[in-house]
């Protein structure tokens, strides 16, 4: 299993961060490379969703299942079905998910980031680590300064989150 973990304290409380992790339909505002989300069907646990955006020069389209929801604590989905360029992606990972995960600290947050992938076998694995590691963790790092920047904004503004 390979992981890829990234954490911050954002100044903002629980749940003005929850507030915009827990709808897919926010997920392009602080998602770093998601250009569109969307709900396919269902709420919290067991919600089908479907991300779009670029990787590197190609468009990709993912479809995930939402494998964990605890209001406030954590969010994570599991990659169901990958396409680069509308085709079925190579298959590198036997399995991937992603994390969210919330810890309060009074009128702050800790917000942690955490990939995992299972490689297809041991080259599939060197090539994660090699190449799509470093772009991974990347995009782990813009996400979370979005994040932060959008809820000081809301923290500053008017207290809610505002659609950009």
């Amino acid at each position: 299993m390979i992981e890829i973990i990234r954490e911050r304290i954002l100044d903002a409380p629980i749940s003005r961060v929850w507030d915009l992790i827990r709808s897919v339909e926010h997920l392009s505002r602080w998602f770093s490379g998601v250009e569109t989300a969307m709900r396919l069907e269902g709420e919290g646990l067991g919600r089908r969703q479907r991300t779009t955006g670029s990787w590197g020069r190609h468009r990709f389209e993912i479809d995930q299942t939402v494998i964990e929801y605890e209001v406030e604590r954590v969010l994570g989905w599991r990659h169901d079905a990958e396409r680069l360029d509308g085709k079925p992606a190579p298959r590198m990972s036997r399995q991937t998910e992603f994390q969210v995960r919330l810890q309060a600290l009074d009128d702050r947050t800790r917000i942690s980031l955490k990939s995992r992938q299972l490689p297809g076998n041991v080259l599939k694995g060197l090539l994660i680590r090699l190449i799509a590691a470093p772009r991974i963790a990347r995009m782990m790092d813009r996400s979370l300064d979005q994040m932060a920047a959008l809820v000081q904004r809301s923290v500053e503004g008017s207290g809610g989150l505002t659609c950009a």
